[in-house]
């Protein structure tokens, strides 16, 4: 009986040694080194973008995952149910340590070298990667309304568990960050520069390790955008992790900034995208969104979290304010 993993490798011409699962995803091990096989829910234009502009990237000495066509040389391969699937070259290694400070720096550093050579590529950008240059104030704008919505609703909750009660305590800082930030995206001064096609989900599972010289995988939601939202994303994953230590925090942005020279607007786009109480939000969000049956205390234990955290990445963001508005 056939698998359908084995269906589908076998549009590849490649000779499978072995194969085994993890996280949604096939892996195999072949002739030609170790891929990895998974569903693709995009077109077949984002297909062949995606493969071109990771074969360019490599060549520019950026080492990537790459993508594999198939016999016919088509870069989607096809279930019997009619779902797409891609595969690509794995890279081997181990993630970035978020306590290793040098794996975080030559992280930050791969990620501007990315940058520069996603800028020095020469190929033409399709339709589907329009940017919208508002779009993170739009974003922002939806979530301190649902932030609203959130508080309204507990309000009128007559019986309030220990979570609602927290979060009602700390819901008027939280806004007024939000607040803030929305203003500061509003007046933004300077010309918009930066804009440029982004990882889009750059974190610490996709940068991996070999013999010390980094790798990146997952480009499966590369878009157009201003660059520096990588390095905000990666900020925020790597300084929660680390109680927003200042040092840390500020030593990313200047080592990104060694190997990318970073603007004022580019600057003051960082510190936004951090100082916007992202992590409040996520938690109303998923406590609205969750079945309340299921009870409070995760909910309730991530909020004692953040108010451990909130002197911390205070500090970091009065200092980082600083060295943007100086």
């Amino acid at each position: 009986m056939y698998y359908k993993e084995e269906s589908l490798f076998e549009q590849y011409a490649l000779e499978i040694l072995d194969t085994y699962k993890g996280r949604g995803t096939v892996f195999a091990v072949t002739d030609r080194g170790k891929v990895y096989l998974k569903e693709y829910p995009g077109s077949v234009a984002k297909a062949e973008f995606l493969a071109v502009l990771l074969g360019k990237i490599n060549e520019l000495g950026i080492h990537t995952e790459t993508v594999i066509g198939t016999k016919e040389g088509e870069l989607l391969s096809k279930d019997s149910e009619g779902y797409s699937y891609i595969l690509r070259r794995w890279c081997e290694g181990k993630e970035c340590n978020t306590s290793n400070w040098d794996e975080i720096l030559l992280s930050v550093d791969i990620l501007a070298e990315l940058h520069n050579a996603m800028n020095c590529v020469s190929i033409d950008l399709p339709e589907f990667l329009n940017s919208d240059e508002e779009k993170l104030l739009k974003t922002y704008e939806k979530h301190t309304r649902e932030l609203r919505t959130v508080r309204n609703y507990v309000k009128n909750r007559k019986s309030k568990s220990e979570f609602e009660k927290e979060f009602l305590k700390l819901y008027s800082k939280f806004a007024e960050q939000a607040s803030d930030i929305l203003d500061g995206l509003k007046n933004q001064s300077g010309t918009k520069q930066g804009f440029g096609i982004c990882h889009g989900d750059f974190n610490q599972h996709n940068v991996v390790f070999s013999n010390k010289k980094p790798s990146i995988i997952s480009f499966d939601n590369f878009c157009y955008d201003i660059q520096v939202s990588d390095l905000a994303r990666f900020m925020r994953k790597i300084l929660e992790k680390n109680n927003w230590n200042m040092g840390l925090g500020m030593e990313m942005v200047r080592t990104y900034g060694n190997k990318r020279e970073l603007s004022e607007y580019e600057t003051e786009q960082i510190y936004l995208r951090l100082a916007y109480p992202e992590k409040f939000w996520k938690i109303a969000n998923h406590y609205y969104n969750a079945n309340k049956a299921w009870g409070f205390g995760r909910y309730l234990e991530k909020l004692e979290k953040i108010k451990r955290e909130e002197t911390n990445r205070e500090q970091f963001l009065k200092c980082m304010k600083h060295f943007t508005y100086a």
